[in-house]
């Protein structure tokens, strides 16, 4: 937002912030533009369910232009439909099986079975579950010895949360071995990256340092692979202010020609400005109000 007010000047705007969790439409309306810094994950978790409908109703009644548009927030909200396109288009992403809560609520047997034979057919010893929509962790569950007892546990409580859909998904060790790298777009350009392990103390490296580093190789790879996939994306859902691709390991081995795998896409990811040394926060701004001219 400061960085948004530095430029007002130079670009002849009013830049206004808008609480998310108490938004109106009457407050959408008086802006030309509104930039969604504050989307869907945020509306699940301050408001259930019925925040996200709401929110994606006064962006679809609002006479201001919005950005991310509302066709990209769609694309994005349901990680079932952009990890099928990106399947279709050849990309590599981690299994997952989506399971949604209605049928669960309508037959509970009859789906604990059919989790159960989807984990014994691919000889999953371990398995992650959580929900779609959900951030921030929210509801993510490790399930080390996955049985009819602990699923159904799971679910019972997650089906009283209002989620839709629950994503199952083989747990991967190498995930929290190898740096997840987290790479970003600044309108459809690439600006930089930083490295991420799960549950570790470590310091993560900016792009400058993983750059230094043994990754660099793995690193320019990936790079190439997002830069197709943002490619495309633009073309497919218009131009976008910022986009965020995680790429985790590993889908075959651990070695430095390991294949990593694309684990998420984010079109309003966290953002800090310890990710590397160059101003990435003032970029983004740049791109805020260069998409909504």
């Amino acid at each position: 937002y400061a960085e948004l007010k530095s430029l007002e000047k130079t670009n002849n705007i009013m830049i206004v912030p808008i609480y998310g969790p108490t938004m109106t439409l009457q407050e959408l309306n008086q802006c030309d533009c509104v930039y969604c810094y504050y989307e869907f994950t945020y509306a699940m978790r301050d408001n259930g369910y019925e925040g996200v409908k709401k929110y994606f109703q006064m962006l679809q009644k609002t006479k201001a232009k919005v950005f991310p548009t509302l066709k990209t927030q769609k694309f994005i909200v349901s990680k079932n439909t952009y990890m099928n396109y990106l399947k279709k288009k050849g990309y590599d992403i981690i299994p997952t099986k989506f399971i949604p809560v209605s049928t669960y609520k309508k037959s509970k047997s009859k789906t604990i079975n059919s989790i159960l034979d989807h984990i014994e057919d691919n000889e999953y010893e371990k398995v992650i579950m959580k929900p779609e929509l959900a951030g921030f962790a929210l509801g993510f569950k490790l399930f080390k010895n996955p049985n009819q007892k602990n699923i159904t546990s799971y679910m019972d409580k997650v089906a009283k949360l209002n989620y839709q859909k629950i994503l199952l998904q083989p747990y991967i060790p190498e995930f929290t071995k190898f740096w997840e790298f987290k790479m970003m777009w600044f309108n459809g350009v690439f600006h930089h990256a930083y490295g991420q392990k799960v549950l570790s103390n470590e310091f993560d490296p900016t792009y400058e340092e993983l750059l230094q580093s043994k990754e660099k190789p793995i690193l320019m790879k990936c790079k190439a692979i997002g830069n197709k996939i943002v490619k495309e994306i633009t073309r497919d859902y218009g131009k976008q202010a910022v986009l965020r691709i995680d790429f985790g390991c590993c889908i075959d081995n651990d070695s430095i020609c390991r294949e990593y795998f694309i684990n998420e896409v984010e079109c309003a990811p966290a953002m800090s400005d310890d990710e590397t040394k160059k101003n990435n926060l003032r970029t983004f701004a740049s791109s805020i109000i260069n998409i909504c001219k």
